[in-house]
């Protein structure tokens, strides 16, 4: 078996179960894509079960099929199991959970078993509060720490320190929550929408100043020529231009200076005497993609002869 790769959705969610339930033991189910590469399993998301009642076999039946159908239609298939006992100190697979992932690597041969340590289930855990556990025969043994992958550990850990803070495991709906009142979505759908918009402006913040600096570097390494050579390069596949404030945010110059002289110069010269005015094709002949980028190089170029 290879690497584990556990997800920031599957992660928090385990967390959050356990986290509203601190009382009693929890368990569930995860998931991974139906199509999946034989190097790494991907636990992309989880389904809290139960928080009482835990043995009972008729609920878990009932549970184990809706979860298989719900998965079928979404592209999942059940992948593992997790579990976290109710005393504290207490971080081994019971005869339950060593039943139920039994069953499970019966469909799913590379199914894995994860136990929650409680005692490293704080905010923002140093590191990560599993054991990971893989199938050897009739055997489960702990899988080698460095094959356990987490898509990004630190984002992870800050967010459930946040959605704790939050008391966002109250919206947490396991299957024994659904059981009790049909009308509450075992999916938790909502939770994952309050997941996914903490990822989005996490990665925002990411990427932002390296495009920052990308862009710097472009600005201050490219002159006027280099501008119009990556013009003519792009000539095939740049969208058409919508306006000349776009010419002079897309044009790169030795200086900014650059490119600002280039926009003083383009409304100098847009008089119909010289070159057809409204790039845009608003009110003018100008409205093929081709003839607006044709259109554009030509400024580039006369801008580029006439420095």
């Amino acid at each position: 078996m290879g690497e584990v790769e556990i997800s920031a959705r599957a992660y928090v969610k385990m967390c959050l179960h356990a986290a509203r339930y601190p009382h009693a033991a929890v368990n569930g189910l995860l998931l991974a894509p139906a199509q999946r590469s034989e190097e790494c399993l991907c636990l992309t998301d989880c389904v809290p079960l139960f928080h009482s009642h835990l043995a009972l076999s008729v609920m878990l039946e009932v549970a184990l099929n809706q979860v298989d159908v719900w998965g079928a239609q979404a592209g999942l298939v059940v992948a593992g199991y997790y579990h976290a006992n109710a005393a504290l100190d207490d971080q081994s697979p019971g005869p339950l959970a060593l039943k139920i992932a039994g069953r499970i690597a019966e469909f799913f041969p590379d199914a894995v078993l994860i136990m929650l340590d409680n005692q490293k289930l704080v905010p923002q855990p140093h590191v990560p509060p599993v054991i990971v556990l893989e199938n050897h025969g009739l055997r489960w043994v702990p899988k080698d720490k460095n094959l356990v992958m987490w898509r990004d550990w630190e984002e992870s850990r800050h967010m459930v320190g946040a959605l704790l803070d939050g008391r966002a495991y109250q919206h947490l709906v396991d299957f024994d929550c659904h059981l009790d009142d049909i009308r509450q979505d075992w999916t938790n759908q909502q939770l994952n929408t309050q997941i996914t918009q903490w990822l989005f402006p996490a990665c925002l913040l990411l990427f932002l100043p390296l495009l920052l600096l990308f862009l710097l570097d472009w600005i201050r390494h490219w002159d006027v020529q280099g501008g119009l050579q990556i013009a003519q390069r792009w000539s095939k596949t740049w969208p058409p231009f919508p306006s000349p404030a776009v010419v002079d945010l897309w044009l790169p110059g030795h200086r900014l200076a650059h490119a600002v002289t280039f926009r003083r110069w383009l409304h100098r010269n847009r008089g119909p005497s010289q070159l057809p005015a409204d790039p845009c094709g608003l009110h003018s002949s100008i409205t093929h993609s081709t003839q607006r980028r044709d259109y554009a190089f030509l400024l580039l170029k006369t801008f580029s002869t006439s420095c």
